[in-house]
């Protein structure tokens, strides 16, 4: 059931995973920031939307959104709009609502507290990129990476980085 959830919330995770840049926007390795978690660019993870390997995708999303999900998947399971050679999305501005990251839809969709909201995001997003990549992968220790920076806290004195817990 664990996976299944995974497999559902990545889905709603912007494609996430939402979640990648188009070559004309300015990201460095983080693309979204969102209340402690992040989502890397260059991912693509959440870009394979095989349908079958997605049960109860149906109970989460609208009949409009599963015709547009239908649509966007190419034979191979991955989205027409991913771009393999920049593992970025083609459309990401204009992509559709369930391929961003939106903490009220998750709320409610996953019945899962505000609260937890980042820690939930994160989870689906390291599912995904197992599942695709392998949990050695480099995206998954770019991923690691850029969450566990989140650890870190930016005090107001510029160029001053201090960790979670200690005293400035």
């Amino acid at each position: 059931q664990m996976r299944l959830l995974g497999v559902l919330c990545v889905l709603l995770v912007p494609l996430r995973c939402g979640a990648f840049c188009r070559a004309s926007r300015p990201p460095p390795e983080v693309l979204n920031l969102q209340s402690g978690w992040k989502c890397i660019v260059h991912c693509g993870a959440c870009c394979y939307l095989q349908p079958s390997e997605r049960e109860g995708l149906e109970d989460f999303l609208t009949d409009e959104e599963m015709k547009t999900l239908t649509s966007m998947v190419r034979p191979d399971g991955w989205c027409k709009h991913f771009d393999f050679s920049t593992r970025s999305c083609s459309i990401y501005d204009d992509r559709p609502q369930f391929c961003r990251v939106d903490k009220d839809r998750y709320v409610q969709s996953f019945q899962i507290e505000p609260d937890d909201f980042a820690d939930f995001a994160a989870d689906c997003c390291a599912q995904s990129i197992d599942d695709v990549y392998g949990e050695s992968s480099d995206v998954m220790v770019r991923f690691e990476a850029a969450q566990e920076a989140l650890e870190v806290v930016l005090v107001p004195t510029p160029g001053r980085l201090i960790p979670e817990g200690d005293s400035a």
